[in-house]
């Protein structure tokens, strides 16, 4: 992806003597700040792509007089073919001003970075209303308990989180829901082809193991998603269904890890050690190869061989931490 960025001075080839050709091949343009709100307007009526952009300490006339037709990204998060982006726009704090901020300010800014969840599905039980999230997914995604636990696969959980934090309920589930119509191999009749396709589109994710619950989301039993329960109630354990006590586990897991992994980027701990977990890794679909410059003969810069985990070990591992909200030790005498 080619991506113009601009910042702090007005470049006059784009202004002044700007060319049709000079933009060729720019997929987005990223202003980092500091720049003539004209400029901005200019550069987006110029060119046919997205122009996002973040305040610099010197844009407190943005506030009154916000550049019009482009997309300001301070404290949000936007996705363009599948590169999400993040904006905190300002400075370290000199003086008064609007966008100067002290560390403990912008630490508040990166925990509350905002996302958009596709969809949420409530529902009304006797002990209040139950909350389901859905991700849309052009693929195939389901959770994986290795990546949850690194803090490699956070945001279903963390929008799920949200969702019961600002709405005041309870956690129902979280599913990754594939949009794109699946090809199936059958040769039967209609109502078999349904039944197959239907089996493709199961949602992947997790769900509350509450027979209530369960019913509400999926009033015929096997077709939202894959079976839940044994034959005796008990929840099967190859099933994605986790009880009250393992759901709170795994959202109180999620957002301590996002604590975590934002303090360590605050901290400056940026250098590349994607993860790798048997047949997958984290650089095979990342658009950011170009930004990351993953060099191995660098000390430190390595590929982390995670091993895999199951739900069991998943739930085994937070149990023992004594970190997580309710598990911390008793140090009293």
């Amino acid at each position: 992806m080619k991506i113009l960025a601009v910042a702090d001075e007005e470049c006059k080839a784009l202004w002044d003597y700007f060319t049709p050709d000079k933009l060729e091949g720019v997929e987005l343009i990223i202003a980092c700040g500091d720049l003539s709100r004209h400029y901005l307007e200019y550069l987006a009526t110029m060119a046919p792509v997205p122009l996002l952009y973040v305040h610099g300490n010197h844009d407190e006339s943005y506030d009154t007089r916000p550049p019009q037709g482009v997309i300001c990204l301070d404290d949000d998060v936007y996705v363009h073919n599948g590169l999400r982006i993040a904006g905190l726009g300002g400075s370290c704090r000199y003086r008064t001003g609007a966008w100067q901020f002290t560390e403990a300010e912008m630490k508040k800014r990166i925990n509350h970075l905002r996302g958009k969840i596709d969809r949420i599905d409530r529902w009304e039980g006797d002990e209040g209303v139950y909350l389901l999230v859905s991700d849309y997914k052009s693929s195939h995604r389901d959770i994986d308990p290795t990546r949850l636990w690194y803090g490699l696969q956070l945001q279903l959980l963390l929008y799920l989180q949200a969702a019961c934090e600002g709405l005041d309920g309870n956690p129902a589930g979280a599913f990754y829901f594939t949009i794109q119509d699946p090809m199936v191999d059958t040769a039967d009749v209609k109502e078999s082809a349904e039944k197959a396709i239907a089996k493709k589109l199961h949602l992947k994710g997790i769900v509350l193991a509450d027979v209530d619950v369960v019913e509400a989301l999926d009033s015929n039993p096997g077709y939202s998603f894959t079976k839940i329960f044994n034959a005796d109630s008990s929840v099967a354990s190859s099933s994605d269904g986790y009880t009250s006590e393992e759901m709170a586990a795994l959202l109180a897991h999620a957002k301590k890890m996002a604590a975590e992994l934002a303090d360590r980027i605050r901290s400056g701990e940026i250098t590349p050690s994607p993860a790798v977990i048997r047949d997958w890794n984290a650089c095979q679909w990342c658009d950011c190869a170009g930004v990351c410059k993953l060099d191995t003969s660098i000390p430190g810069h390595e590929k982390r061989e995670l091993p895999p985990l199951k739900k069991q070990d998943l739930l085994t591992l937070m149990a023992n931490d004594t970190d997580a909200p309710g598990n911390e030790a008793d140090t009293s005498p």
